[in-house]
């Protein structure tokens, strides 16, 4: 099959793709019927092995990088091989999508395509591989025959019908509200948490931002007793693997806290105010094809020595310097 002829099938399907000229490249929104995909792939071709012109890699288990790179081998024409040598591809799955990217032998971005993963493996490796060798023919068309003009009576305008998928958000940002309940030394409290995370298409890690507040937690120290408790903000990266319906998120977070320590059934009950800062991880798991998704994690953190002393009875208390914790909320923002 020639490659005039893939654009000519695909101009007749449901998508529409534009060309700004020769050796430029656009992202094509394109919404694929399996059935079409089929009957493109059905079309004598001239077979070239892909792998050694154009690299498929990434994190999709369905389809896989090798699955894509298959049907590839029989869509690239010579004439393809020949001027896209060093060129690589790389495959995704994202929240229910399958994303296609195309970079030059530099790592420079090409184009961008996110497909509804609908359908089996083999015919999501066969629309991703079309979309690939479409960017590919884009990008190394032969200049076009001049136009004959002929006289006819010009058609009613129809404004172009654009496919959801085919809009890309740049960013996701996903909110996060739950309750808390944490273990330190022996002593419980409970708490709430807000967090956001703000995360490009292109890539699994993100930043988070998160605010923690705890209730008092109480030492004996004779004749009285210390309670004590912290109000953290929290910064740092987070790495989101989805696996099907879940969302996994692995978070690393560094913590400014606000500790408040507090004494009573002293002859002078006094409060003191100083600031901590700590180092925190955790895992969190989503249940993502919710538009409000359910989620549990748990983690750990750890926070500077610190001694409670009591004036004038030569005593003192040490406050626990690990932090565990586990969670549950909901977030959302990911549709």
């Amino acid at each position: 099959m020639r490659w005039g002829k893939l654009r000519r099938e695909m101009t007749r399907g449901p998508s529409r793709a534009t060309r700004f000229g020769r050796g430029s490249l656009v992202v094509v929104g394109l919404s694929l019927d399996p059935a079409w995909v089929a009957h493109v792939w059905a079309e004598p071709v001239s077979v070239v092995q892909a792998a050694a012109v154009v690299q498929v890699d990434g994190s999709a288990v369905c389809p896989t990088p090798s699955e894509v790179a298959g049907r590839l081998d029989g869509i690239l024409a010579d004439s393809a091989a020949a001027a896209t040598a060093g060129t690589r591809a790389h495959i995704r799955r994202t929240e229910g999508d399958l994303w296609v990217a195309l970079r030059d032998e530099a790592g420079s971005m090409l184009a961008e395509r996110r497909l509804a993963a609908t359908g089996s493996c083999a015919e999501l490796a066969s629309a991703a591989a079309v979309v690939i060798a479409s960017w590919i023919a884009d990008v190394h068309a032969e200049p076009p025959l001049p136009a004959v003009e002929i006289a006819a009576t010009p058609p009613v305008p129809v404004p172009p019908a654009v496919s959801p998928s085919a809009v890309v958000n740049v960013t996701t940002i996903v909110m996060s509200a739950g309750a808390v309940a944490s273990a330190a030394g022996g002593h419980l409290a409970l708490g709430g948490l807000l967090d956001a995370t703000a995360t490009l298409r292109a890539f699994p890690v993100g930043v988070r931002v998160a605010f923690l507040a705890n209730t008092s937690r109480k030492i004996e120290l004779a004749p009285g007793r210390v309670s004590w408790r912290r109000i953290a903000l929290s910064l740092g990266p987070a790495y989101e693997v989805v696996l099907g319906a879940l969302a996994m998120q692995l978070q690393v977070d560094g913590s400014l806290a606000l500790l408040t320590t507090k004494g009573t059934g002293y002859e002078v009950d006094r409060s003191v105010r100083q600031f901590d800062a700590a180092v925190s991880g955790g895992l969190r798991v989503a249940w993502a094809r919710l538009a409000v998704a359910p989620w549990i994690g748990t983690g750990a953190t750890l926070w500077p020595g610190r001694v409670v002393y009591v004036g004038g009875l030569e005593k003192a208390a040490s406050l626990p310097r690990v932090e565990i914790f586990v969670s549950a909320g909901a977030s959302f923002g990911r549709h």
